[in-house]
């Protein structure tokens, strides 16, 4: 088992620099538009989850978040082994494995970052305005990316 599990080390690269990208750029401009209005960007606490939902419920958010980000983590790791499955084989393809590991990713970026925040602040900070939707963050945008792919994923079987 422990030597299986380093066996799958070696997908870890890609997993960390993208996590890495989307949590620093995300730092970056969630402190860059701190109290600030500019052009598109609206600084707004959020103390819910997807567009203020749960607000209040801040300890519940924080176990959810970090259930779904080990969930995502080990379905990265073990893809493989998940792809055994038949069920699982209709909607994963092998040529659309690494678009699935992309999503997974890009999922579990968004849901360290938007955790982070919500530990160390008690809510997420979001800055992103765009006409009449509801204002969001790259965390965010990665969340929706990665969820939109899964989406297409399930359902453009082969």
């Amino acid at each position: 088992m422990v030597n299986n599990f380093r066996t799958k080390l070696y997908k870890f690269p890609i997993l960390i620099l993208i996590t890495f990208f989307v949590f620093i750029f995300d730092f970056i401009f969630k402190n860059l538009f701190y109290n600030k209005d500019l052009l598109l960007f609206t600084y707004l606490k959020n103390g819910g989850a997807l567009f203020g939902l749960f607000e209040g419920h801040l300890v519940g958010i924080i176990i959810c978040s970090i259930i779904f980000a080990i969930i995502l983590l080990l379905c990265y790791i073990y893809l493989n082994e998940i792809l055994k499955y038949k069920f699982v084989k209709k909607i994963v393809s092998s040529k659309h494995k690494k678009l699935f590991n992309l999503s997974l990713i890009l999922l579990f970026a968004g849901t360290i970052a938007n955790l982070v925040d919500r530990v160390v602040y008690g809510y997420v900070r979001d800055y992103i305005s765009i006409w009449m939707f509801p204002v969001f963050n790259l965390a965010d945008a990665s969340i929706f990316i990665g969820a939109c792919m899964l989406i297409f994923l399930i359902f453009n079987l082969d």
